[in-house]
């Protein structure tokens, strides 16, 4: 079985079309995990389709209101089924992989009640030169994100985040995955990381305030697709 990184590389190499899988606000960051609940006669085809094959197709976010993003700024990732079930509904439930981001070309119909789409691999866009402190930014994140959930993020865990290699785009998508499922597609959609990154903030540090002020609203648990 490929690595997510040997994906990555092939996908690099060439434009790629892929089955497109849209559902509402179900978003999947690269290198994390997400748990799919598919059960639309026509997303369980394609899910069957996919499985025949290489268990890659490319994930896509939409708001709560069913809104598009442009193509240029949509909320894709290119995801790989690394386990499944069929539950007595007869749909899916899937383990999914996130790969990378994804800029989509063209959306593609075919004789297979699904849509394709023709694809680009998107890379962060992460300037050597910038005014953005970095490493620092990455420890405020991991932080804020500490004081807002002690007990879901321990202290050793962030220590360990200290001293890893990730990079602050890695941090950033880690922390949108588990703790800021809220502005989840405008963080997966956005390939600048000083930009993303500053978006995450202004939520964490907004979500601290009201924690310390006795007005933090009620999170959202785990999501499942509302297909």
């Amino acid at each position: 079985m490929k690595s997510s990184s040997e994906y990555s590389a092939a996908f690099r190499l060439q434009e790629e079309i892929v089955p497109l899988l849209a559902l509402q606000e179900v978003f999947c960051f690269p290198q994390q995990v997400q748990l799919l609940n598919v059960f639309a006669a026509r997303h369980r085809k394609l899910i069957s389709d996919v499985m025949q094959t290489d268990q890659l197709f490319v994930l896509h976010g939409i708001d709560a209101l069913g809104m598009n993003t442009s193509n240029a700024v949509a909320p894709l990732c290119l995801v790989r089924i690394i386990s499944s079930q069929r539950p007595a509904d007869g749909g899916f439930l899937l383990l999914v992989e996130g790969l990378s981001r994804v800029i989509l070309l063209e959306e593609m119909s075919n004789s297979n009640s699904y849509l394709s789409a023709r694809i680009h691999i998107a890379t962060d866009i992460a300037p050597v030169y910038t005014l953005v402190d970095r490493e620092e930014r990455r420890r405020e994140l991991l932080e804020i994100s500490h004081l807002l959930y002690p007990q879901a993020i321990e202290g050793e865990t962030v220590q360990d985040q200290y001293n890893s290699e990730l990079t602050l785009g890695e941090t950033c998508d880690i922390l949108a995955a588990s703790i800021a499922k809220e502005i989840a597609g405008e963080l997966l959609a956005e390939r600048k990381v000083d930009a993303r990154s500053e978006i995450l903030l202004t939520f964490l540090r907004r979500l601290l305030i009201e924690k310390v002020s006795g007005n933090q609203p009620a999170r959202h648990g785990l999501c499942f697709s509302l297909n």
